[in-house]
């Protein structure tokens, strides 16, 4: 993999693919290798492979000329768990 971790994200992993299972009419599991020797099972459903396959195809394409905060996307799975970790904000503010 040639996208390297930078310092301030200690929560990136390598994300190699090592090995895969696809699950019939339901998605694929991945194997992947983390850091220090661990590996990972990561469990896609078509709806995460679609998501990933949309933003492997923005990439490739390679029409990086947008920021990276412009590039990036939080799914609505995500705003729904960034809902239950982030503090709620006092009354009136935004």
């Amino acid at each position: 993999m040639s996208i390297t971790r930078f310092s301030d994200q200690e929560n990136l992993l390598d994300g190699t693919v090592i090995m895969y299972d696809p699950v019939p009419k339901e998605g694929v599991y991945a194997t992947i290798l983390g850091r220090n020797g661990q590996v990972f099972v990561i469990a896609f459903d078509f709806k995460d492979l679609a998501t990933l396959h949309k933003a492997a195809e923005s990439a490739f394409d390679g029409d990086l000329r947008a920021t990276a905060e412009d590039r990036s996307r939080v799914t609505e799975r995500g705003l729904e768990y960034l809902k239950t970790i982030l503090p709620e904000s006092p009354e009136g503010e935004a």
